[in-house]
């Protein structure tokens, strides 16, 4: 299963990233440490270009609810970190309209990943951390 969901993120990410290709477009491939938690996902890629101010993002949860990458916000980039903002809307097992919204920061130097998940409209955000590659 991992290598069919890598396939589709692989594919969806070079549509997205490719059209057209740009000097300085930044795909960051990054895995979470720990157990299954949920709303976090195991696996992640980000991708922007330099000073575009966006990205698109695409993850397992977000392939199983949306089925295609989600647009997303750089929050913050300098020479130390990206940050990455973007809000998911997906249907809760009880048919619950439910919308998280995520950040996701990778210090550069170290590829080090910090993600939180937050529910909007419910308590308690979500965190997890993993690192990245960038390519």
């Amino acid at each position: 299963m991992k290598r069919s969901f890598a396939l589709v993120l692989g594919l969806a990410m070079v549509a997205a990233v490719t059209a057209p290709a740009h000097a300085g477009n930044n795909v960051y491939r990054c895995e979470m440490k720990g157990q299954d938690r949920g709303w976090l996902p195991k696996e992640l890629i980000i991708a922007h270009s330099d000073g575009s101010g966006g990205a698109t993002v695409i993850d397992p949860i977000i392939q199983h609810f949306v089925g295609k990458p989600l647009g997303a916000k750089v929050k913050k980039d300098n020479a130390k970190i990206v940050s990455f903002q973007w809000t998911l809307r997906a249907q809760d097992s009880r048919g619950q309209n439910i919308r998280w919204q995520y950040r996701a920061s990778i210090t550069k130097a170290s590829g080090k990943l910090s993600l939180v998940a937050t529910p909007l409209g419910y308590v308690g955000p979500l965190n997890g951390g993993g690192s990245c590659k960038k390519s």
